[in-house]
């Protein structure tokens, strides 16, 4: 064959590679399924797995629908075809530097239809050779050139906190108030955070700015028509991989608040849970217990978890400064066994057994061990299994301590990494530490987690009591799991323990009102292990709205977001479910029968 026949041979071969594939694209358009596009690029996966692991999860245990799809491939289509497909499209940080011209050509229109654009930090910033680009490829789309390293070069990266422009703005992206100080995202004892990001600037006078560093923009929305474009300069997905997973929480707010995507919720029933974890630690709790019961702390009405360190001693061997459970501590405990679930505080001594680990002189065999016995004292008094755990003074190695707790059975642990953030499973260097348990965050006030750092801290009583029910109220709102702790003793001082009693008091009433629920760690690892495990799909047509739910555990308390717009009012409800409120532009159902499949179809406001 000639040279020419050869070069026709593989033109001939491309175009029906071309042809092939994108009616394989067609026909996955053609189902109108709606979800979460997250673009990737092939040339970059392959030393950033670890990001795709971290989207995924994150998409799995907040519900939302999402395909990868290549950006040669999102090329292939026109914006009215990808609006039919996506409610929004994801470019993550770290897996799109080397983007192709071709996979941004046709967004405008897709926005403009009613889509949402979303870039994170590093997306679109190299050529395909891997060279950098004279600036942002999504510039002229977003408004915002997000990289001036032609400019600027070295200065073009740089770094500070992250500082939302009014105290209305963290709100509007569900960061709870505990993690804001001087309007800047903050965290457990470090108070505000400091993170690298690339220089950016506003090119467009529409853009809307909602968080920065000073001239910096970093959470930009810009209109397009009907739909919207935003860039967040944070590396969510490197944070994420990097135990502070909060960031990521500004994505699954952006996506369920700014587009029409049906979604799964996670809490049951769709009705978000608090849990109100008190440590119970050494025997400052045998004044601390008995005052919870006098000042009517303890209450049948508000479940708590209570975890315990067992052990007779507190910083060392024979101090005798601990609870000692299964001996003077035990009617002590006794008092507590009413009022919630009995959980594990460390291993048997707390300040000696935190500062051990912290200075690695445990093998793990001695840690498992400690552990265990610290268990096995709470189980001979409870009857029941052990299933929770918190780390005391809050260290907690990972991923050792994880694999340990994992060993022994233990499905949720409280945890001091990705504070504010909900139940989730953790990652640690890049890698996820277990699919078996789950971690708790905490959600702290500013630099304090528990009462009595808040006390040394002198935030007055009052402020406590408001960050308490601004939580549960961020619970409600968010309908997440989520967990704040504190001790017994915290509240010998009066005015903490009124505070407590008047937050307790406000809990009952959302309890009753439907709206939040108090929980423990077993009972909602426990719900998690099904959610993640539920798959779902919505597809939208011309007569309304097709779900269906599958898991071989039982869909019971599975609860679902559609668009309201989407539905006709009054209209019969398909069996198997019912509806439980609404939220901004969508209706919450929640399954109510011991089905492992439903195929339910809704009929829609235009029919």
């Amino acid at each position: 064959m000639s040279r020419r026949g050869v070069v026709a041979l593989v033109a001939l071969i491309a175009l029906l590679l071309v042809l092939l594939r994108t009616s394989q694209l067609t026909t996955i358009a053609d189902q109108r399924a709606v979800g979460v596009a997250l673009v990737y690029t092939r040339q970059d996966v392959r030393p950033s797995n670890e990001i795709r692991a971290v989207y995924e999860e994150t998409f799995r245990e907040t519900g939302i629908p999402f395909r990868w799809i290549a950006s040669t491939d999102i090329s292939l289509f026109r914006g009215d075809a990808l609006h039919r497909m996506y409610a929004a499209i994801v470019f993550p940080d770290g897996v799109n530097l080397r983007l192709p011209e071709e996979a941004i050509l046709e967004l405008t229109r897709y926005a403009s239809l009613g889509g949402l654009v979303v870039t994170v930090s590093d997306a679109g910033t190299h050529t395909t050779n891997g060279q950098y680009r004279p600036g942002s490829l999504f510039a002229e789309v977003s408004g915002v050139d997000d990289f001036l390293y032609q400019t600027l070069r070295a200065k073009a990266f740089t770094s500070g906190p992250m500082q939302f422009t009014d105290s209305a703005e963290p709100k509007r992206w569900d960061v709870p108030s505990g993690k804001i100080i001087n309007d800047e995202l903050s965290s457990y004892q470090y108070g505000p955070l400091t993170y690298q990001f690339p220089r950016a600037e506003i090119l467009s006078n529409d853009v809307v700015v909602d968080a920065g560093d000073g001239p910096t923009p970093m959470i930009t929305r810009r209109s397009v028509h009907l739909g919207t474009v935003a860039y967040l300069a944070l590396p969510l997905g490197y944070l994420r991989a990097n135990s502070d997973g909060f960031p990521m929480t500004l994505l699954s707010t952006l996506l369920t608040s700014s587009s029409d995507l049906p979604h799964l919720v996670a809490a049951p029933d769709g009705i978000g849970e608090l849990i109100l974890d008190i440590h119970i630690d050494s025997n400052n709790e045998f004044l601390g217990i008995p005052n919870l019961r006098h000042r009517g702390l303890l209450r049948r009405a508000v479940h708590m978890e209570f975890d315990v360190t067992a052990g007779p001693d507190l910083d060392r061997i024979g101090d005798g400064l601990g609870f000692d459970a299964c001996r003077t501590g035990r009617k002590y405990l006794g008092m507590l066994l009413p009022y919630g679930k009995i959980g594990s505080h460390g291993g048997w001594a707390h300040n000696l057994f935190a500062k051990n680990l912290e200075e690695h002189r445990y093998s793990v065999a001695q840690v498992r061990e400690l552990v265990d016995r610290n268990s096995r004292c709470l189980e001979s008094i409870t009857g029941q299994k052990i299933r929770s755990y918190a780390a005391p003074v809050g260290v907690h190695p990972q991923p050792m301590m994880t694999n340990v707790l994992d060993s022994l059975g233990i499905k949720g642990y409280y945890y001091t990494g990705d504070t504010g953030a909900p139940v989730e499973r953790p990652f640690f260097n890049g890698k996820l530490v277990s699919k078996y348990s789950w971690a708790f965050p905490i959600v702290p006030f500013g630099r304090s987690a528990s009462v009595a750092e808040m006390r040394r801290a002198h935030i007055p009583a009052s402020a406590v009591e408001r960050w308490v029910e601004q939580t549960a109220s961020y619970a409600a709102d968010r309908r997440g799991i989520y967990l704040i702790y504190s001790h017994s003793y915290d509240f010998l001082a009066p005015a903490y323990a009124d505070a407590l009693g008047r937050s307790l008091d406000r809990l009952e009433v959302m309890q009753r009102e439907g709206v939040l629920r108090m929980t423990d760690m077993p009972s909602a690892a426990a719900f998690m292990d099904r959610f993640v495990a539920t798959t779902s799909s919505f597809i939208k047509t011309r007569s309304g709205v097709d779900v269906h739910l599958h898991n071989v555990n039982g869909l019971r308390s599975i609860a679902f977001a559609l668009p309201s717009a989407w539905l006709l009012k009054n209209a019969q409800l398909p069996e198997g479910i019912r509806q439980m409120s609404t939220q901004g532009n969508y209706t919450i159902f929640a399954v109510n029968g011991d089905y492992r499949d439903l195929d339910l179809t809704f009929v829609g406001a235009s029919s």
